[in-house]
């Protein structure tokens, strides 16, 4: 090998082995900028997951305090006697205090049928004139209307449901639970070009013998209020379920960017229809500075070899400070998600149950009577929980209309029956209370879950012709 007694290595091998110790640095420093990338991306990735997955637990309590919202609506109107206007404004004012995301309406719809602009006018609906729609083989009318959220201008009473064959398909569907129905254009939107129609959905339960309870959502207010709850501006974000025809229909999209970076698509069961969530975000949200990174690390790397631990070191500390932001965010969107369980949605259908049963009982649109509650009780009981072990505690004489007060205990001892566990043998739990103030509160215990509601009691005087 040649040398200089002198002055070292020659200077072709010197250019020689300077040549391998940069290439190599360069070499280290490339493989190294790929790791850190990848790092980053799967970072980011994770990032993306957690957000996804949020804005799904979103919708998903969002549709389930809808289906509660509707199905408690239907149960209140299934106890009167018959539905009314002055019943069903009541019912629509107490869903309104519930803060629903984009909703616009609650509606009564009824099917065709002879005498039904008579019948539905003495029940209170003035002015309800069917406009029936030319060409359908299946008629729906709305005969109640009352505004929701935002929306300044109530649906008009009479117009025919048919003609939105969306609506058609989930009143089929409703004949026992809540239904959803696929997005579609509102008639009222119909004449607004097109560019600008709005889809919305409806959320419809049956009132048996009578027609449908159905809350009129606005899609894209809808999805675009859960995702930015749910993930800010990180993500757009593609809400789709399965059409009747069995195809996959867009419900609404909410798209801030390029359409180009990452992108996840997650299928879930909410409202007894399956959806499709498809989120997307770009590069730039969410690797705001990734080409800047490698380029530092490259050329460290390439114009100081020597820096090759340091280099390793700022990367594996990183890598543990990602990872420990993706823990932290990971726990806080699951402290989130915990604040909106299922228990929190419970106890809220529960108490807007309970409102609801209480301003029957408190407003029964007749005249009250002194009555044993212990006795209603025990009929109802008699009449369907023989299956059920009930316990039953002392109960006061009230004031009510004892045909309304019959239907809402049935309705929560049934309600109650249904909350009991699977292979567990029911068992129910009567009581009552006196307030200082002269009132009942009646509650209904399974499994527990406590079903309420207050009565006036027997020794509070009642004026003439309240």
């Amino acid at each position: 090998m040649a040398r200089e007694s002198k002055s070292g290595w020659s200077r072709p091998w010197a250019a020689f082995f300077a040549l391998i110790i940069i290439l190599g640095g360069v070499a280290i420093s490339l493989g190294f900028g790929v790791r850190l990338r990848g790092a980053l991306e799967r970072n980011a990735e994770s990032r993306m997951a957690t957000a996804s997955t949020s804005v799904q637990t979103a919708v998903t309590n969002e549709l389930g305090r809808y289906a509660d919202a509707v199905r408690l609506s239907a149960a209140a109107m299934a106890a009167l006697p018959a539905p009314t206007a002055a019943a069903f404004d009541k019912i629509a004012e107490a869903v309104d205090e519930q803060d629903l995301t984009a909703v616009r309406a609650l509606t009564f719809v009824a099917p065709d049928s002879p005498g039904l602009t008579a019948s539905w006018r003495s029940r209170g609906a003035t002015g309800f004139t069917p406009r029936t729609a030319t060409g359908l083989q299946e008629h729906f009318y709305t005969v109640f209307a009352h505004t929701l959220g935002e929306e300044k201008t109530a649906p008009a009473i009479g117009v025919d449901q048919g003609s939105a064959q969306a609506v058609v398909d989930a009143a089929r569907l409703a004949t026992g639970h809540v239904a959803i129905s696929d997005a579609y254009v509102r008639l009222a939107d119909a004449a607004i070009p097109k560019a600008q129609q709005q889809l919305s959905f409806d959320v419809l339960a049956p009132v048996a013998g009578y027609g449908w309870v159905s809350m009129t959502v606005g899609a894209a207010d809808f999805v675009s209020a859960n995702l930015t709850k749910a993930a800010g501006d990180l993500l757009d974000a593609q809400v789709m379920t399965r059409s009747s025809a069995g195809a996959l229909a867009e419900v609404a999209t909410v798209a801030r960017g390029d359409g180009s970076g990452f992108r996840r698509t997650q299928n879930f069961t909410a409202g007894e229809r399956q959806w499709v969530l498809r989120t997307s975000a770009t590069y730039k949200s969410l690797l705001p500075n990734a080409g800047r990174t490698d380029m530092v690390v490259v050329i460290a790397g390439s114009t100081l070899a020597v820096m090759f631990g340091t280099l390793m070191y700022l990367q594996m500390s990183a890598t543990a400070r990602a990872e420990r932001e993706i823990a932290a965010e990971v726990g806080e969107r699951l402290r989130k998600v915990d604040a909106e369980s299922e228990q929190g949605r419970l106890r809220g259908a529960l108490a807007a149950q309970e409102a609801l049963l209480s301003g029957l009982i408190a407003h029964p649109g007749e005249e009250t009577t002194e009555v044993d509650l212990r006795a209603v009780v025990a009929e109802v009981v008699a009449s369907g929980l023989a299956t059920a072990e009930v316990t039953v505690g002392d109960l006061p004489q009230v004031r009510a209309d004892g045909a309304i007060l019959h239907h809402l205990l049935d309705t929560m001892l049934a309600d109650a029956l249904s909350r009991t566990p699977p292979e567990t043998s029911p068992t129910i739990a009567i009581s009552a209370g006196t307030s200082a103030d002269g009132l009942v509160r009646l509650v209904v215990e399974s499994a527990g879950t406590v079903i309420g509601c207050t009565l006036p009691s027997a020794t509070v005087e009642v004026p003439a012709g309240s």
